[in-house]
C-alpha cells in the first residue's frame, strides 16, 4: 500500500512484490556479518573467501536458471537463497571453530512469527487502498501483540 503513495507512478510499481523477498535476503545478510566473527577472531579469514566464492558460484549458477523461466522474480530469490547459505555455512563452521552460544531457538521464533504474521498480506486480496493498510496494520500489531509477552518474558528472566 505504500508504494502507491511513494511511487506515483504506476511503472515504478510494477516489481514492487519481490522487495519483501529481498528485505528477507538483507536479513540474512545481517546474521552473516554478524556470524563471521569468528573467522576474523581466528584469523582464519580464508574461510570467509571460500564462502563468498561459494556464494558468488551458487549466485552465477542459479541466476542462469531462475532469470530466464521468472525474471527478476528469480533474481530476488537467488539473492535470498544465496545469503541463506552464507548464514547458515558460516555459522555451522563457526561453531566448529570457535563455538559462539547464540540464541538461535529465539531468532527463528521472531522469524518464524514475522512471517506467519505476513502472510495474511498476501493471501488476502483485497480492492482499495485503506483497507490493505488496515489489513497490514492487524498483522504488525498481531505480531508486536504475540512477541510482547515472550520478549518481556525473557527481559523479566534476565533482571532477576
Amino acid at each position: 500500500p505504500i508504494g502507491h503513495i511513494v511511487f506515483g507512478n504506476p511503472d515504478l510499481r510494477e516489481g514492487m512484490y519481490v522487495l519483501p523477498i529481498l528485505l528477507m535476503a538483507n536479513i540474512f545478510l545481517g546474521v552473516y556479518m554478524n556470524v563471521s566473527i569468528w573467522f576474523k577472531l581466528t584469523d582464519k579469514t580464508y574461510i570467509g573467501t571460500i564462502i563468498s566464492l561459494s556464494a558468488a558460484a551458487f549466485t552465477i549458477a542459479l541466476n542462469f536458471i531462475l532469470i530466464p523461466i521468472i525474471g527478476y522474480l528469480g533474481s530476488a530469490i537467488t539473492t535470498l537463497a544465496c545469503y541463506f547459505f552464507m548464514s547458515i555455512s558460516c555459522y555451522l563452521i563457526g561453531q566448529k571453530e570457535y563455538p559462539i552460544p547464540y540464541e538461535i531457538g529465539r531468532v527463528t521464533r521472531v522469524i518464524i512469527i514475522s512471517m506467519v504474521c505476513i502472510l495474511p498480506t498476501y493471501l488476502i486480496e483485497v480492492q482499495g487502498q485503506w483497507l490493505n493498510i488496515g489489513i497490514s496494520s492487524l498483522c504488525l500489531l498481531s505480531f508486536l501483540l504475540i512477541l510482547y509477552p515472550l520478549e518481556l518474558k525473557k527481559l523479566r528472566a534476565k533482571s532477576n
